[in-house]
C-alpha cells in the first residue's frame, strides 16, 4: 500500500514500521497492528503520524494525525478508520494538509 504512496517534498526523517498487507485480513496480521506505524517529519514543523489504537487490539482503529511542532495536544487534522482503503484516503489528504501549509 505505501509503494503508491508520494510522502511529497521536504521530508527531514521518515520512520516507517508498516508491514500490513492488503491482501490478508486484519484480524490475522495482529501482532502488526501497532501504535507507531508512520511517522513523517516535514521541514516546515509539520508531521503526519499513523498508528493502531489500541495496540495489538483487533477492536481498535487507524488513527491519522498532523500536528505542528510536536502539539500533540492540538492535532490540525486527527481521524480514524478501520481499513487500509480509508487509511491510503486519510494519508493522501494528511499530505494534501501538509503540501497547503506555508
Amino acid at each position: 500500500m505505501l509503494e503508491k504512496i508520494d510522502f511529497g517534498e521536504n521530508i527531514n526523517e521518515m520512520h516507517i514500521d508498516f508491514d500490513l498487507s492488503e491482501e490478508i485480513a486484519l484480524d490475522k496480521q495482529i501482532d502488526e497492528l501497532k501504535e507507531d506505524l508512520i511517522q513523517i517529519i516535514y521541514k516546515n514543523g509539520y508531521i503526519l503520524d499513523v498508528g493502531w489504537y489500541p495496540e495489538f487490539d483487533i477492536n481498535g482503529s487507524f488513527k491519522t494525525m498532523v500536528v505542528n511542532n510536536y502539539d500533540w495536544d492540538r492535532p490540525i487534522f486527527s481521524k480514524e478508520c478501520k481499513n487500509l482503503n480509508s487509511l491510503h484516503k486519510q494519508i493522501i489528504d494528511c499530505i494534501e494538509i501538509i503540501k497547503n501549509m506555508k
